[in-house]
């Protein structure tokens, strides 16, 4: 059977050596992956979205992305990819953040709630 890896794929792509350090050496770097970085990020303001708009609370999201992807990015070295830095992935976060309220009003999705609050990751 042959196994494909999208994430391998990309790192020999975007750096062979770096693939050949990680994958086949099994080398890894102290930094943090970016993406790890922009998703823990955008997640993070998802959440607090999602937990001020049931508690009828006024949140701007793409805010929120800005101030903690500036403190997520201060204090800890992050590996980017050459096709996106930290201003690229900065500015794609601030402007998806921004479209959370209105894309979470059309989706029609619900919250599922308890005696606590929303029930969220």
């Amino acid at each position: 059977m042959i196994r494909l890896s999208p994430s391998k794929i990309l790192k020999y792509e975007d750096c062979p050596r770096a693939y050949y350090y990680q994958y086949v050496e099994r080398l890894r770097t102290l930094a943090t992956s970016s993406n790890l970085v922009f998703g823990t990020v955008a997640h993070k303001v998802l959440e607090l979205f999602l937990q001020a708009w049931y508690a009828g609370q006024s949140f701007d999201p793409k805010v929120a992305f800005e101030e903690r992807w500036e403190i997520a990015t201060a204090d800890q070295e992050i590996e980017y990819s050459s096709r996106f830095g930290s201003n690229d992935l900065f500015l794609t976060g601030a402007a998806l953040c921004s479209q959370i309220p209105e894309a979470w009003e059309r989706s029609g999705l619900m919250l599922v709630a308890d005696e606590k609050g929303p029930i969220l990751e």
